[in-house]
């Protein structure tokens, strides 16, 4: 039903969509808003795609997602066929991937403010303040701990350089490296 809603209203049907797409369907508030996205680091946000499709494409067959046939290997080719697949503009990964297209309009950033997922507390700290909004404190839940752990130990050589080429803009732009582990 949202899809459904958002073809009609903006013209797209994805949740992830472009800030072109969005300008376009009216400039006037697009120029009065403050307008800020999240960006997250490739490395992180390449296995959480992998996993949301793995649990998805689970779910749909009526099955439970299998743990133990999440491994590098399968991450491995997971990247080779997304890499295809945004390559010849296939599938809504060409849409919605790597990123950039949510905050980019002509390959130049587009909106007012770019922060990191990686920091999200400290970060909706300043849009706040940019806003002005209420200095009110707010309670902030995070829902998974050391994901960041879990997440690292599906790379190799080959899948760094995978997502450092999908997510070549991100890398470009942000500076992303390879998260390192905290201990505690």
């Amino acid at each position: 039903a949202l899809r459904e809603v958002l073809k009609k209203k903006i013209g797209t049907n994805s949740r992830h969509a472009s800030a072109a797409t969005i300008k376009n369907y009216d400039k006037k508030s697009w120029n009065k808003y403050f307008k800020f996205v999240f960006v997250r680091n490739p490395y992180t946000c390449a296995i959480s795609n992998w996993l949301w499709d793995e649990k998805t494409w689970s779910i749909l067959n009526d099955n439970k997602i299998n743990k133990k046939n999440l491994n590098k290997k399968k991450f491995t080719k997971y990247l080779i066929n997304l890499k295809r697949k945004i390559k010849n503009k296939r599938s809504y990964y060409y849409d919605k991937l790597p990123g950039n297209k949510i905050y980019t309009i002509d390959n130049k950033i587009a909106v007012d403010y770019v922060a990191k997922f990686e920091n999200i507390k400290n970060e909706i700290l300043k849009i706040k303040k940019i806003l002005k909004l209420s200095k009110e404190k707010f309670k902030f839940e995070q829902t998974k701990k050391n994901t960041t752990k879990m997440y690292l130990r599906y790379y190799t050589k080959k899948s760094k350089k995978l997502v450092e080429e999908i997510w070549e803009k991100e890398f470009e732009l942000f500076k992303y490296k390879f998260p390192k582990i905290r201990s505690k």
